[in-house]
């Protein structure tokens, strides 16, 4: 009975906490979604836990298992004082890695910060390199914005050691290759 109204309590808060739904805003530059409260001055949010802090990055094309692509972004922040720090983590099949992997700058008000940093594809997939920015303001507070890179990672021989003579590789309408196998179903009473 405790387990149910522990599991019933936890419940509530996850659905309290989807309960307040943020207006986004389209960004045309690189098509994020940033939540429209993001967009006002800092005087309007003294105390805000969330750091006016953008990211602006191209898409990147597919990679291929082995290969290593550089990221250049543009790190958009609204801060009159206050120290800026980066960090790119590793995603489940793509790794970061090289010195700006994490950085520390003086945030400036309205100042547009450059970063580069390079990742290597390692798995086929879907990946999410995570982007996090925290500021630590003159007065104490932290405030903390999130962000994530979408990589996808191909295999350039996808289930080679499966295929067999006769079975046929096409394409999904999203361009990933599957191997067609002929198969054979015995129904049995």
């Amino acid at each position: 009975m405790k387990k149910l109204c522990l599991f019933n309590a936890i419940f509530a808060l996850g659905l309290a906490a989807c309960a307040d739904p943020q207006p986004v805003e389209t960004h045309s530059h690189h098509g994020a979604k940033v939540p429209a409260d993001h967009l006002t001055d800092s005087a309007d949010r003294p105390h805000s836990h969330d750091a006016m802090v953008e990211f602006s990055f191209d898409a990147l094309p597919k990679l291929e298992i082995g290969e290593t692509v550089g990221i250049n972004m543009i790190v958009e922040e609204e801060y009159a004082a206050g120290t800026l720090s980066l960090e790119a983590v590793d995603a489940d099949g793509v790794s970061v890695f090289g010195a700006t992997r994490t950085l520390r700058l003086n945030a400036a008000d309205g100042t547009s910060h450059d970063w580069r940093i390079e990742i290597e594809a390692e798995r086929p997939g879907t990946h999410y390199v995570g982007l996090i920015a925290t500021v630590e303001l003159e007065d104490g507070f932290m405030e903390v914005r999130t962000s994530a890179i979408r990589v996808d990672v191909i295999d350039p021989n996808p289930g080679l050691e499966l295929q067999k003579a006769g079975d046929e590789t096409v394409e999904t309408q999203q361009g990933e290759p599957v191997v067609m196998m002929e198969a054979v179903e015995t129904i049995e009473n």
